[in-house]
């Protein structure tokens, strides 16, 4: 048998990188990149494009997560309670 040489993984993100659970809501302060996330590409995988993906889609939830943070620190808001919640 051959092994995998690779997979692809099955998380739903948004253009921001957010992750969307299963109930098709945006899943509170978590972010993915990569092939984790199945890729923008789909199911079309050629060399250059795990790395630009991961690049681009990398800086895109940095950036958005780096801006959530940031809000709420200003507001005042944890995340305790929002991951108490989505549990």
């Amino acid at each position: 048998q051959s092994p995998a040489h690779y997979t692809m993984g099955g998380i739903l993100i948004n253009e921001h990188g957010q992750v969307i659970g299963s109930d098709g809501d945006v899943f509170g302060g978590l972010y993915a990149a990569g092939e984790v996330s199945g890729g923008v590409h789909g199911s079309n995988r050629l060399a250059g494009n795990s790395l630009l993906e991961c690049v681009v889609m990398g800086r895109i939830c940095g950036r958005e997560a780096a801006d959530e943070v940031v809000g709420r620190c200003v507001s005042g808001d944890s995340f305790e309670g929002q991951i108490a919640q989505e549990l």
